[in-house]
């Protein structure tokens, strides 16, 4: 019980006491919100703006607020992995979070809903080292407390103007990495940025753009002595905005680290086998593996950390081997296609690539990733021949696209950062294959509301790769037994190929979750072929809300 309680109390934890001295944040947001609740009756449909703190460590439990409106108190909660438990508490807006012991590291998507519809869908992270929340006043470096890493800080720019500090006792020799998941992570609505400073507030080192838009600061101690990180904000989208910005979304957390820090694993890929860590002074020990989910990008991934160590490493799901690119010019032997391979830029200036065969006219897809699997690099992907002549170039990173050589023969595939910058952060993972026909869905929402009795529309969109010219028939699984709707076929040719509207009805009130799902014509019904990938958070689970009409 004594551990239980200790464990408690460093999650956000000891929030009622830190919380409280945000100039009120907490009291702020209940009476903004009073405003906004009706009665059981209300007909409004709940909303969540920010979830605060944004994540936690396995086996925590805290505290959430969730800035927003809730008509209906208490309000169901829906995850896409169904593993943090999220319980209302009496005061509206306020949840208590349970992460259990086997909680899967990395992002968890949640959502919150009633008979009148759902919120969008917000990120939770999940993730090793213990979180606090951030303590106010802490605008300026003269009033920052000392953080002891490794830790997370949960932290928020509520108004234009704001910088947060935070400070760090160091010693001679010793490292400090700092990094802030907010745009990339969270989707927060900003551009962080990141200030190393000294005891004087000089500063010492700024960083602004690492992975994406978020900042990561690496800094050895060159005396004895405390330093000051300072986390500031910038508007997204570049604007006429002079000075910091700020806002109820600007949500961040603050990784501190003094000692072993995760960066990558090797190879790049989430397949059967063995993986090595790879990182700063890391222990011994062996990588531990989550179920695969959904990254920050849309695309299943496991994520990947080591006891003892700070960071976590998304790795996408690969069925085969993965190759460990070798430093180019190559002398390595070919790789036989498929070809996945992954490496990491750490010496400036440096290119790493393999070799492969291909046959003349015959089109090979590529496809090489760094940011959306949480790199640091910005890749330049080319193409030379047997010779090491450079023959095509692709610098739009994270983007597939399509090659054929000029005769049969070997070719080298050479990744390189445009900067010619490096770091244990500047991984890419990369793939070739001939094309594959195939078929991808998206719906642009990922809640749709309507009347019972009436059709509730839903828009479809069809992605046909590489040739495919299957007759589809496209569906709505899960609708509930007092419902209705009509497959729509999507032919191989026409508009129909490329989008398709759905007609759903209910005759009782609905507010629940339904698929969106493709199977060739004629196929067995338990074979979807495709399932659509709904709203900007790329969920599979579209929310269906269908309400009574009014009297």
């Amino acid at each position: 019980m004594a551990t239980n309680r200790m464990r408690e109390k460093n999650f956000f934890s000891s929030w009622g006491h830190r919380v409280g001295h945000r100039r009120g944040v907490v009291v702020g947001v209940v009476v903004a919100w009073a405003g906004c609740w009706g009665g059981p009756g209300a007909a409004a449909t709940p909303e969540a703006r920010r979830l605060f703190p944004a994540g936690g460590a396995p086996g925590t439990a805290g505290l959430v607020v969730v800035s927003g409106t809730f008509p209906v108190w208490p309000v169901s909660v829906w995850t896409d992995r169904g593993q943090v438990e999220w319980t209302c508490t009496p005061q509206r807006g306020v949840f208590r979070v349970t992460v259990p012991d086997d909680t899967a590291m990395g992002l968890h998507r949640v959502r919150f809903h009633d008979a009148t519809g759902a919120t969008a869908v917000r990120r939770f992270v999940v993730d090793p080292l213990p979180s606090v929340p951030e303590t106010e006043p802490n605008d300026a470096p003269r009033s920052a407390l000392a953080e002891a890493p490794p830790v997370v800080i949960d932290g928020m720019l509520d108004k234009a103007g704001e910088a947060d500090c935070f400070r760090v006792d160091l010693v001679r020799g010793q490292r400090l990495v700092a990094s802030v998941d907010a745009n990339e992570r969270l989707a927060s609505p900003f551009d962080p940025g990141l200030d190393l400073l000294d005891e004087r507030g000089s500063l010492i080192a700024r960083n602004l753009d690492a992975v994406g838009l978020d900042p990561r600061l690496v800094h050895v101690a060159d005396r004895d002595g405390p330093v000051v990180v300072r986390v500031f904000g910038l508007p997204a989208t570049p604007d006429s905005t002079i000075g910091l910005a700020g806002g109820e979304a600007f949500v961040y957390r603050l990784m501190l680290a003094t000692g072993p820090v995760l960066t990558r694993c090797v190879p790049e890929g989430a397949a059967a086998g063995a993986l090595e860590p790879r990182g700063l002074d890391l222990p011994p020990g062996d990588i531990h593996l989550s179920s695969v989910g959904p990254g920050a990008a849309g695309r299943p991934v496991r994520t990947a950390w080591l006891p003892g160590a700070a960071g976590v490493v998304e790795l996408p799901v690969n069925d085969g081997p993965v190759t460990e690119a070798g430093p180019w010019p190559l002398d390595t032997p070919r790789v036989t296609s498929p070809v996945v391979a992954s490496g990491c830029l750490e010496r400036p200036g440096e290119a790493l690539g393999v070799r492969f065969a291909a046959i003349k006219g015959v089109a090979l897809e590529v496809e090489c990733a760094a940011r959306s699997i949480g790199s640091a690099a910005d890749i330049v992907v080319a193409i030379h021949d047997a010779a090491g002549r450079r023959l095509f170039v692709h610098d739009t990173p994270d983007e597939r696209f399509t090659w054929k050589a000029p005769a049969d023969g070997d070719y080298q595939l050479v990744v390189s950062d445009r900067r010619d910058e490096a770091s244990p952060w500047h991984a890419f993972r990369a793939a070739l294959a001939p094309p594959v026909p195939g078929v991808g869905l998206t719906v642009a929402a990922d809640a749709v509301t309507g009347t019972v009795g009436k059709p509730i529309t839903i828009e479809v969109a069809i992605d046909r790769r590489h040739g495919f010219s299957t007759t589809l028939s496209i569906t709505c699984d899960g609708v509930p037994a007092a419902g209705e709707h009509v497959p729509v076929a999507s032919p191989a040719e026409g508009d129909a190929a490329k989008k398709v509207t759905l007609q759903v009805v209910c005759r009782e009130p609905f507010s629940g979750p339904v698929r969106i799902v493709a199977r060739p014509d004629g196929a067995p019904a338990a074979v979807p072929l495709a399932t659509a990938a709904c709203g900007p958070e790329q969920v599979i689970d579209l929310w269906l809300t269908a309400t009574a009409p009014a009297p």
